[in-house]
């Protein structure tokens, strides 16, 4: 990596390589509490992390989890010894997100987040989804830690309201039209975006990484200054199927669909076009609010399964 603008070398920690790390990860959400691919890989991170002998702590907010989901987790997550979870609760509730969400700053959350700050001396406080903290939380006591930070950027939350470039609630977006957009996605506007409040705050991060470099690159031509480093997403070598692979779970040769079953995610094209892909059935896994849709139009294809 190189140094930024404004910023320290990024290799100013070499100092204390010769010892196990303090990690502090921020993010909105964290299993259990948590719904989609970018905690679950968070989890493996730290879990990654635990393993390798450093001290891994999580900050995440249960009340941005519950404006989606009232009720507790139904899937359980075990924990690893070295990582130590830190819920945030508010006695407001669901209204402390509203309020980060709304001003873009940690208001109601923030007190937790500076005392771990303050007392743990974290080596590298790295940022996740933090949409629900709103960018007041990337520089949190910067002037009271040494640590190195970052941001892993795993949707476009920072160039786009509704994360997703999803135009319209319909299409993939070509131009932005962010006011308009919002409003349809039913989303109240940040007026904060409409300031330097996020140029300003990702000052204090020495780097940001992208998953793909198809989204690094759309942040920079949707005007985020910050380059991004593409860091892939990983999977743990957790067993040893691949080394030793059993009877096959299904027979013929297939394509594999994980995920969310929502409109955005395109499955509904996947199913339109698989009479085209010959010899190959298509095996969809998941739950959302598209499942029924999408169980009707997969009704004539004997080789599509949900």
């Amino acid at each position: 990596m190189h140094e930024t603008e404004g910023n320290a070398p990024l290799n100013r920690p070499l100092r204390f390589l010769n010892r196990p790390l303090r990690f502090l990860h921020v993010s909105v959400f964290y299993p259990p509490y948590a719904f989609g691919g970018d905690a679950m890989y968070l989890y493996r991170l730290c879990h990654q992390l635990g393993d390798a002998g450093h001290e891994v702590d999580v900050v995440h907010c249960v009340d941005s989890y519950r404006i989606a989901h009232p009720a507790e987790p139904e899937v359980r997550f075990s924990e690893h010894p070295r990582v130590r979870r830190h819920e945030l609760r508010s006695p407001f509730g669901r209204l402390a997100p509203l309020v980060s969400h709304q001003t873009g700053y940690p208001l109601l959350q923030q007190n937790k987040i500076r005392e771990l700050i303050r007392e743990r001396g974290y080596d590298v406080i790295h940022f996740h989804n933090a949409s629900l903290f709103g960018p007041g939380v990337l520089d949190l006591e910067a002037r009271h830690n040494d640590a190195i930070t970052f941001y892993t950027a795993h949707e476009h939350w920072l160039v786009c309201p509704t994360h997703v470039l999803w135009k319209f609630n319909e299409r993939v977006c070509e131009k932005p039209e962010c006011l308009k957009c919002v409003l349809m996605a039913k989303r109240p506007p940040q007026l904060w975006r409409y300031t330097d409040l996020l140029e300003k705050k990702s000052e204090a991060i020495d780097q940001f990484f992208s998953p793909s470099e198809f989204s690094a690159r759309m942040h920079a031509e949707r005007g985020f200054k910050r380059p991004l480093e593409c860091l892939p997403y990983f999977l743990p070598a957790a067993d040893r199927d691949w080394q030793q692979p059993g009877e096959r779970p299904h027979q013929r040769p297939y394509f594999l669909f994980v995920g969310r079953l929502e409109y955005i995610k395109g499955v509904q094209e996947l199913i339109a076009l698989w009479d085209q892909i010959p010899g190959h059935d298509l095996l969809i896994a998941g739950h959302g609010t598209h499942a029924e849709d999408l169980r009707g139009q997969a009704a004539a294809n004997p080789r599509i399964r949900l």
